[in-house]
Protein backbone atom coordinates (compact mmCIF):
# COMPACT_ATOMS: atom_id res chain seq x y z
CA UNK A 1 0.00 0.00 0.00
CA UNK A 2 3.06 2.45 0.09
CA UNK A 3 4.50 3.50 -2.98
CA UNK A 4 2.82 2.07 -5.22
CA UNK A 5 3.04 4.36 -7.85
CA UNK A 6 5.26 7.01 -8.91
CA UNK A 7 3.00 9.76 -9.47
CA UNK A 8 3.51 13.92 -9.51
CA UNK A 9 1.97 15.34 -6.36
CA UNK A 10 1.61 19.61 -5.26
CA UNK A 11 -0.69 22.25 -4.74
CA UNK A 12 -2.58 23.96 -7.87
CA UNK A 13 -1.47 21.40 -10.51
CA UNK A 14 -3.43 22.15 -13.57
CA UNK A 15 -2.34 19.10 -15.82
CA UNK A 16 0.89 16.52 -15.68
CA UNK A 17 2.51 14.95 -18.85
CA UNK A 18 4.70 11.90 -17.48
CA UNK A 19 6.73 9.59 -19.73
CA UNK A 20 8.80 6.84 -18.16
CA UNK A 21 11.76 5.33 -20.19
CA UNK A 22 14.00 2.17 -19.95
CA UNK A 23 17.86 1.89 -20.33
CA UNK A 24 16.91 1.77 -24.44
CA UNK A 25 14.80 4.63 -24.15
CA UNK A 26 11.81 3.03 -25.60
CA UNK A 27 8.91 4.72 -24.23
CA UNK A 28 7.17 2.61 -21.40
CA UNK A 29 4.56 4.49 -19.90
CA UNK A 30 2.50 7.81 -20.52
CA UNK A 31 0.03 9.79 -18.65
CA UNK A 32 -1.64 13.01 -19.08
CA UNK A 33 -4.29 12.60 -16.01
CA UNK A 34 -2.74 14.21 -12.72
CA UNK A 35 -4.29 11.14 -10.93
CA UNK A 36 -2.57 8.74 -12.67
CA UNK A 37 0.92 7.34 -11.68
CA UNK A 38 2.84 4.90 -13.21
CA UNK A 39 2.91 1.40 -10.96
CA UNK A 40 5.62 -0.47 -12.47
CA UNK A 41 3.73 -2.11 -15.16
CA UNK A 42 4.57 -2.16 -19.11
CA UNK A 43 2.83 -4.75 -21.30
CA UNK A 44 0.82 -6.26 -18.57
CA UNK A 45 3.68 -7.07 -16.97
CA UNK A 46 5.98 -5.96 -13.58
CA UNK A 47 9.36 -4.72 -15.46
CA UNK A 48 12.89 -5.38 -13.75
CA UNK A 49 13.70 -3.92 -10.97
CA UNK A 50 15.83 -1.10 -12.60
CA UNK A 51 16.51 2.19 -12.94
CA UNK A 52 14.24 4.06 -15.61
CA UNK A 53 14.15 7.34 -16.83
CA UNK A 54 11.05 10.00 -16.20
CA UNK A 55 10.58 13.35 -18.05
CA UNK A 56 7.62 15.55 -16.33
CA UNK A 57 5.12 18.57 -17.13
CA UNK A 58 3.94 19.94 -14.84
CA UNK A 59 1.47 23.08 -15.66
CA UNK A 60 0.59 24.89 -12.66
CA UNK A 61 -3.27 26.95 -12.06
CA UNK A 62 -1.69 29.94 -13.05
CA UNK A 63 -0.23 28.93 -16.27
CA UNK A 64 3.46 27.90 -15.30
CA UNK A 65 5.30 25.10 -16.56
CA UNK A 66 7.84 23.43 -14.82
CA UNK A 67 9.85 20.47 -16.81
CA UNK A 68 11.64 17.62 -14.76
CA UNK A 69 13.91 14.97 -16.16
CA UNK A 70 15.19 12.62 -13.64
CA UNK A 71 15.68 9.12 -12.81
CA UNK A 72 13.08 6.92 -10.77
CA UNK A 73 14.56 3.02 -9.22
CA UNK A 74 12.00 0.21 -9.08
CA UNK A 75 12.17 -2.51 -6.33
CA UNK A 76 10.88 -5.02 -5.26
Amino acid sequence: GLNDQFIVKGDDIESVQMLIFNRWGDEIFQSNDKNVGWNGIYKSKLVEPLVYVYKIKVTMTNGEENKYVGTVTLVK
